[in-house]
């Protein structure tokens, strides 16, 4: 899994697809906060 920074977003891409979250969080908090959200 890689996490990109964007502006204002993070993105992650795994084998299941891409998923787009908007955060606030730091790269390195993306992975978990995001998969939290999603679900």
């Amino acid at each position: 899994m890689q996490v990109f920074v964007g502006t204002g977003s993070n993105i992650i891409q795994g084998g299941s697809g891409q998923n787009t979250c908007s955060l606030g969080s730091p790269a390195k908090d993306t992975v978990v906060n995001c998969q939290a959200k999603l679900h």
